[in-house]
């Protein structure tokens, strides 16, 4: 029989058995049936595949062919798998076809990428070369032809070598100016001139004296009096203790002394003179000797007002037969400089004389004995107007007759002195 009638001879096999089980009339008919029925292995076979769910073949099938297709798409043999890039149109509205590219040419591009990060991550780039600062051009200042030092050329240089035109400016940029290089540098008028903002305080401020007698007479244990009313010329007899006058005077012996000078009107400058015979030697805020001199600037302080950086502190020493003649200690020109004039003197005495050695005010009749702890103040300039000078201090350091004598003058300016000393702005 064909095989499209197999499912038709099933039929007819399933029909004959059950005429079997219900009706045994036959055997005649029975027996062509019987010898076309199938063996017992074809029928257990047939059963099976009877039995057998239609939805596991299908599961097993599809997921044979998703397997198939995913190796092809991981591993797919050279050439067979080509990748397509979509084309594109180009400006003019032609379509331009991208090249097509393996895939086996694709994964070795990948392959090749994965490398240059890799090596990438492991070696850091290389670092930018610094790009070189320009250097600037140095300004060359053309020295003018008139500039000279007005001391001899050979002193000016080796001074300036050893620092002077720092540590002296007021004697050295105007006397070593082409050693110091200071030719070009603003003129000393200009850069050190007073300034009359009525915000910068002054030390002693117009009718400031009445303050300070007031508060001198406050202090009893430095056994102050008023000398003279007016100028107010004040004495203190215990302003110095011994102690701290023989310290003084050590530290004096161990600085030296050296001739005294003067200011010399005409040309600006100190000079020896035969006015002023004294010895005498400065003392700074960087020197051993102001560390014995601290204790007399607090103890002045409460009076004056005024702080140690106003203050320019001497030591004198007069032997037998010296002096110094009539004097201000305004020194003229100062009030229009940044410090100003001086205002006030505190002259102290650190011994006894035996004889002479006397303080004189020749224009009040006014003579004070030097006396070994003894201190007088007195203005150089006006009470009204402490930017002129009051002429009627002058005074004068009567020779010593017999003996010798020392003693310290503290000057206190209007304003900070240190500051326009270290800048050359001294008058």
């Amino acid at each position: 029989m064909g095989k499209n009638k197999k499912p038709e001879n099933n039929k007819i096999v399933s029909q004959s058995k059950q005429t079997d089980r219900s009706d045994h009339t036959s055997s005649s008919a029975a027996a062509p049936l019987a010898a076309e029925a199938p063996s017992s292995k074809q029928k257990k076979k047939e059963k099976e595949l009877s039995s057998t769910n239609p939805l596991n073949a299908w599961a097993v099938w599809l997921l044979v062919m998703l397997l198939a297709l995913a190796y092809v798409a991981i591993v797919p043999p050279p050439g067979a798998v080509t990748l397509a890039i979509a084309p594109t149109r180009s400006a003019s509205g032609s379509v331009v076809e991208p090249p097509r590219v393996s895939f086996e040419d694709a994964h070795a591009g990948g392959a090749k990428l994965r490398q240059q990060s890799t090596s990438s991550r492991s070696t850091p780039p290389p670092s930018p070369k610094p790009v070189p600062k320009p250097v600037p051009t140095p300004m060359v200042i053309a020295t003018p032809p008139d500039c000279k030092d007005e001391e001899d050329q050979r002193d000016c240089e080796y001074w300036s070598s050893q620092g002077e035109c720092s540590k002296n400016p007021t004697f050295m940029l105007e006397k070593c100016k082409k050693s110091c290089n200071a030719c070009n540098a603003p003129k000393k008028v200009d850069r050190c001139a007073w300034d009359p903002s009525p915000d910068v305080p002054m030390g002693v401020p117009p009718g400031g004296m009445a303050s300070i007698r007031a508060k001198a007479l406050s202090l009893p244990l430095l056994e102050p009096s008023v000398l003279s009313e007016d100028p107010l010329i004040l004495q203190f007899d215990n302003f110095i203790q011994p102690s701290e006058a023989d310290a003084i005077m050590a530290a004096g012996a161990k600085m030296g002394y050296q001739p005294s000078e003067v200011l010399d009107k005409g040309h600006g400058d100190w000079k020896r003179s035969m006015h002023r015979t004294s010895s005498s030697t400065h003392c700074h805020a960087s020197q051993p000797c102001w560390k014995v001199m601290e204790p007399l600037l607090t103890r002045a302080f409460p009076i004056v007002g005024m702080g140690e950086r106003h203050a320019e502190v001497q030591l004198l020493e007069y032997a037998e037969g010296q002096y110094y003649k009539s004097h201000s200690d305004f020194l003229g020109g100062s009030e229009n400089f940044m410090a100003g004039p001086r205002a006030l003197t505190l002259l102290m005495y650190l011994d006894d004389p035996p004889e002479g050695g006397e303080t004189a005010f020749p224009e009040i009749g006014l003579t004070v004995q030097a006396k070994r702890g003894r201190a007088i103040l007195w203005p150089s300039a006006l009470d009204q107007n402490p930017r002129v000078k009051d002429t009627r201090t002058k005074h004068q350091a009567l020779p010593v007759l017999r003996g010798g004598k020392h003693a310290v003058n503290i000057w206190y300016y209007q304003r900070d002195f240190w500051e326009a000393s270290s800048k050359g702005c001294m008058g």
